[in-house]
């Protein structure tokens, strides 16, 4: 029972670990379309600087690449949108895994608790095994003393 149970027990805390890895994994990821992300608004923010100054040269210009920065605010909207609702999962995800070690542990002390018990049990039993054993070992003998006494008493008897 214990055995399938820490089996149990310790393929969650290989999935766990290995979630855990893949959560990294996705988190480094999304750093990284961030500081891509950055430097795409870095950029777009030096371009604006120059259609300002040429702002009257290139009305037109000007209004489509408005039109693209909402576009990308947008974008951006829906990507907090994105990052939220993946943090969300992930704190649920952790909060399922702690859950399920609060569990662990607390069948882990049960079981350390019941062996503990079964030990002490078995030593008590161990401990009147002795003792009867004993008593059994010492009624043999005198059994067997008595015995020897009436076959010499017979042999006596059929001697005379």
């Amino acid at each position: 029972m214990s055995d399938e149970k820490l089996d149990l027990i310790l393929l969650e805390l290989r999935d766990f670990r290995g979630e855990f890895a893949e959560l990294k994994l996705e988190v480094s990821g999304l750093k990284e379309d961030v500081s891509g992300l950055k430097e795409d608004v870095s950029g777009l923010k030096q371009e604006m600087a120059e259609l300002k100054r040429d702002f009257s040269e290139h009305k037109e210009d000007y209004r489509s690449f408005k039109r693209e920065m909402l576009d990308f605010k947008e974008d951006m909207i829906g990507f907090k949108e994105d990052m939220l609702g993946f943090k969300r999962e992930t704190s649920g995800r952790l909060d399922r895994h702690e859950d399920l070690l609060v569990q662990l542990i607390g069948i882990v002390k049960s079981t350390n608790a019941s062996v503990a018990r079964i030990a002490e049990q078995q030593t008590e039993m161990r401990h009147e095994f002795s003792a009867k054993w004993q008593a059994h070992d010492y009624s043999i003998d005198i059994l067997n003393r008595e015995q020897l006494k009436l076959k010499a008493d017979v042999e006596m008897l059929k001697n005379r």
